[in-house]
């Protein structure tokens, strides 16, 4: 089973548990979740290593200077598996060894104003559920499929539980609203797996955490945000070597760092450099993942 598709089922059971159909909040209910909201941002805010702040209303993205409506061909994510010796006696030692890198490949299926994309019928995607709570909103919504391209993976090669493919479906703020994966039943026949999250939900993950992919928190209250960081993939000998194979060069020397816990309760730092459609780099101690080449 590949790193993309391990994490896949364990994970799966916990986002399901964790992630109901979004409900419709009356008004007390909107009032006590905007309270609860703006505690959790002074609570956050009031933790805040110095030199660092909590972010703002302001989208994550948008903080970053990300503009998904300029995602309109393909993205490419290089990723490289972290492994720990947390069997070693000493936890102070605690090093990190990188595999060997995979890519994956983001493209397009649809990229526009949620209120047109949630009339349009097709079998093939959830659209019409998973958006439906931002159907009257001036938002634009995408869906993005997102596949394994390097190495390559023949049908000869498959085995039962590997991920075929994966749908994302997120808004121009990048929030998730949900994600479906095609799982081989066998080399041949696969079965698709809807999954709906709650974006406006108090959580700090954006819910792809059992991707080798992640986006910061849809709630920007519980994230932490660093401004101008030199922006650097790793320093290991390896990592480094391999990017500069695959000629991966960065957009910009600085950018912005974005800091909060994933669904594993894992710390994710992430530099997102201005432009970029998606984040430039995400760390965390399961893998580093970093943007090869967008549109």
């Amino acid at each position: 089973m590949t790193f993309f598709s391990k994490h896949v089922f364990a994970a799966a059971a916990i986002t399901a548990l964790g992630s109901c159909a979004s409900r419709e909040r009356s008004e007390v209910g909107t009032q006590a979740y905007n309270q609860a909201l703006s505690r959790a941002f002074d609570e956050v805010k009031a933790r805040s290593p110095e030199g660092r702040d909590v972010a703002s209303a302001q989208s994550l993205a948008a903080l970053a200077g990300a503009d998904l409506s300029r995602l309109r061909g393909s993205i490419e994510v290089v990723v490289f598996p972290k492994f720990s010796n947390l069997g070693d006696k000493d936890a102070s030692t605690v090093r990190f060894d990188f595999g060997r890198p995979t890519t994956y490949t983001f493209n397009v299926v649809r990229n526009l104003e949620c209120q047109k994309l949630v009339k349009e019928n097709s079998a093939k995607w959830a659209h019409r559920e998973n958006f439906k709570d931002v159907a009257s909103s001036d938002l634009d919504c995408a869906i993005l499929r997102v596949v394994q391209s390097e190495p390559k993976r023949s049908v000869a090669n498959a085995r039962q539980g590997d991920i075929k493919e994966a749908h994302l479906y997120l808004d121009s703020d990048y929030a998730v609203y949900g994600y479906d994966y095609e799982i081989r039943r066998t080399r041949r026949d696969s079965e698709v797996v809807h999954v709906k999250t709650d974006a406006t939900a108090a959580s700090g993950s954006s819910g792809l955490g059992m991707l080798p992919i992640d986006l910061p928190p849809s709630n920007p209250a519980l994230a932490i945000v660093s401004e101008d960081q030199p922006v650097r993939a790793s320093s290991d000998a390896f990592v480094t070597r391999k990017l500069q194979e695959l000629k991966v060069s960065f957009r910009c020397a600085r950018s912005k760092r974005i800091s909060y816990k994933d669904s594993y309760g894992q710390r994710n730092n992430v530099q997102w450099c201005k432009g970029d459609v998606w984040p430039t780099v995400v760390e965390n101690d399961r893998f580093v993942a970093v943007l090869k080449r967008g549109t």
